[in-house]
């Protein structure tokens, strides 16, 4: 009788432990400080509120309105507030040391952009120079200066006015400001409701891509809240996951809880475009490449010599992430076994009789699992080439798929350097380094190498994965290696013209286009070269059309060892070929053409001397790439009519005046 009271009373004292331990714990109060007033930018910030996620994580927000006076990064360091929200400006702080600590990117690109009124032809940096430029300086100017660095423009080159916030600065008297930073999102649709046009320059469009607007805390709160931090980031992505679906929702708040000064149609705007920035068809809200990051932060180091030997380690919320995946699943695996076994014990006194049962259930259900575990390891042994490394690329193990492939005994591979010649070609000692690093600092890479298979080459691609992802015991990464050697091989028949060994027809017409857009809108030269071999059909029915073919080979080659770098040469069709040449009037590619005249008339076949004559012509403004193959194609006919074997540039014919 004692015995069963004593297992009840233990069993209630069991049940009053779980019970508690679930009961509702208070609110934890913090602020995020937005980077500009009420607007759509911010609306995963109000979902998150209105719809009750942060409520639902244990949070409860106060969301403050940008402070023109102060920032969002100076108020989080100052503990004024405990999120804000900034662009690629972290990292820039964080090189200089700051103790800053990155939650999400919800922005893949950002939206800051330079404008100008299209009377001024602003069209490109190099323009600003000498011009009155205002922006927001460490606040919002990391992509605007990385875009400066890369045209050579230092801030002594332009007049810095600090942005006054006024959109209408551009149609102002008050500081003559010539270029205003703005938002894709919002002042481009103001101005051109106002009826002005303008020029816009996306460093996007120059190769800078930053990170947009980023979720972010200080390392002194991350560290003492690391719960209420990682999820204040999961309702916020929760938020702006529900803000995308649901816009309608978002306008309504922005005209009640949140008042913005917009229009309804200029909300409606800067939905669209936000949406564009934040890529969620393709890319999980809120996603952040720490390779991207270090990417950012290379283009501050160029610009910032003294930044040489900072890291960002600790601005990545993961960096503070001390104990491995594998710890984790340990740990989550005890609390169930403890939740388990709770409830085990209070089932013992209940249903005693079913216990039994239910271990040999569950112990079924765990072979069956562990038997589909085993089966799908062996399917990616059997099938996927991989391999793991340690730190030094030193082979630790391989897929049988692997060894199959380049039919080697794993024991040949296994210690062996992933680097060596004889198993990997990396094209640059500047990729190999980039390797090393990617491996050393558990860093996502892809890439190409050429895998030796006997003695066949292949082109591999390859994934390299750190093995934080998994737990495996003295390795530091997985490969994953692809054969796309047939791709390869595709692409480049689908290009190229199998007799001459240049490019092919169609891959010419596609480039002349492309070439013609670009020389049309930055201003640069383009010239052509088209010939023919004269009396080509006399050799092709004399001789046979391997010779001629042959013929067509050596004209190859000798395109090939006279043209620029910068320059393409295809066959154009039959013994008719083109010469593409970037940055280059028709009188600089006159020379050229007589280099490849006078190189061809060297040539002979069977004591049959070799001619060829020329058409040179210049693209000029308005013309497309039939008119400019018209151009080259009447120079050369008329250098037919000349006595071939010759070189002729195409002049426009003079225009007359008719006489009543």
């Amino acid at each position: 009788m004692r015995k069963n009271q004593s297992l009840k009373i233990v069993g209630l004292i069991l049940l009053l432990i779980a019970i508690s331990a679930t009961s509702a714990k208070p609110l934890t109060h913090v602020s995020v400080e937005l980077k500009w007033f009420h607007q759509v930018q911010f609306a995963g910030i109000y979902a998150a509120k209105e719809k009750g996620f942060y409520r639902q994580a244990g949070l409860d927000v106060n969301i403050i309105e940008r402070n023109p006076k102060s920032n969002p990064i100076k108020d989080v360091l100052a503990g004024k507030v405990e999120f804000g929200v900034s662009d690629s400006t972290l990292v820039k702080e964080k090189l200089s040391g700051k103790p800053l600590v990155l939650l999400a990117a919800i922005f893949q690109h950002s939206p800051l952009v330079l404008i100008s009124l299209e009377k001024n032809k602003i069209i490109s940096p190099l323009e600003v120079k000498g011009k009155t430029v205002m922006y927001q300086k460490g606040v919002d100017d990391a992509i605007i200066l990385a875009m400066f660095k890369e045209f050579g423009i230092d801030e002594k080159d332009f007049v810095f006015v600090p942005h006054n916030f006024d959109n209408d600065a551009l149609i102002s008297d008050v500081n003559n400001v010539a270029v205003m930073s703005a938002y894709l999102s919002n002042q481009p649709y103001l101005y051109q409701e106002k009826g002005y046009n303008l020029n816009i320059i996306k460093p996007q469009s120059y190769g800078i891509d930053f990170y947009g607007d980023m979720i972010f805390t200080s390392e002194k709160f991350f560290k003492a809240n690391k719960g209420a931090s990682l999820a204040f980031r999961a309702a916020t992505i929760k938020g702006w996951q529900y803000a995308l679906k649901h816009p309608d929702e978002v306008y309504q708040w922005l005209s009640s809880v949140y008042p913005s000064k917009k229009s309804s149609d200029a909300l409606r705007y800067e939905m669209d475009v936000t949406k564009r920035m934040i890529v969620s068809e393709h890319i999980d809200v809120g996603y952040i490449s720490a390779s991207r990051l270090a990417n950012i932060a290379q283009l501050y180091k160029r610009r910032n010599p003294e930044w040489e030997n900072s890291t960002l380690h600790g601005l990545y919320y993961k960096d503070h992430d001390k104990k491995s995946k594998h710890f984790y699943f340990i740990l989550y695996f005890f609390l169930i076994v403890i939740g388990v076994l709770v409830l085990i014990l209070i089932s013992l006194f209940i249903f005693n009789r079913r216990l039994k049962t239910k271990i040999k259930e569950h112990t079924e259900v765990i072979d069956k699992a562990n038997n589909e575990l085993h089966y799908y390891f062996s399917m990616l042994n059997k099938h996927v080439c991989l391999l793991y490394l340690d730190t030094e690329a030193k082979i630790t193990d391989c897929s049988i798929a692997l060894c199959n492939f380049l039919d080697v005994e794993k024991n040949q591979l296994v210690k062996q350097s992933v680097l060596a010649t004889h198993i990997f070609d990396f094209y640059s000692s500047e990729d190999k380094q980039k390797f090393m690093t990617a491996l050393r600092e558990h860093l996502f890479l892809e890439g190409e190498v050429v895998a030796k298979s006997g003695v066949r080459e292949h082109v591999m691609q390859f994934t390299l994965t750190s093995s934080e992802l998994i737990h495996m015991k003295d390795n530091a990464a997985i490969i994953i290696l692809n054969d796309i050697t047939d791709k390869k091989d595709i692409e480049k028949m689908s290009i190229t013209d199998t007799v001459s060994e240049l490019a092919n027809r169609l891959h010419l017409e596609r480039l002349l286009q492309q070439e013609i857009a670009g020389a049309a809108r930055y201003g640069q030269a383009l010239s052509i070269i088209m010939f023919d071999l004269d009396h080509f059909k006399k050799i092709n029915d004399t001789l046979g059309h391997n010779i001629g073919d042959e013929l067509l080979k050596q004209v190859g080659d000798i395109l090939k060892g006279l043209i620029r770098d910068v320059d393409v040469a295809g066959r154009w069709g039959g013994d008719e070929f083109v010469v593409i040449c970037r940055n280059s009037d028709a009188s600089q590619i006159a020379i050229l053409a007589e280099k490849i005249r006078s190189a061809i008339a060297d040539v002979s076949i069977y004591n049959i001397p070799i001619t060829a004559s020329f058409g040179v012509a210049a693209w000029v403004k308005g013309n497309d790439e039939k008119q400019l193959i018209h151009k080259a194609d009447n120079a050369l006919y008329q250098a037919k009519n000349n006595g071939r074997n010759s070189v002729v540039v195409y002049a426009a014919p003079k225009k007359t005046l008719g006489v009543e």
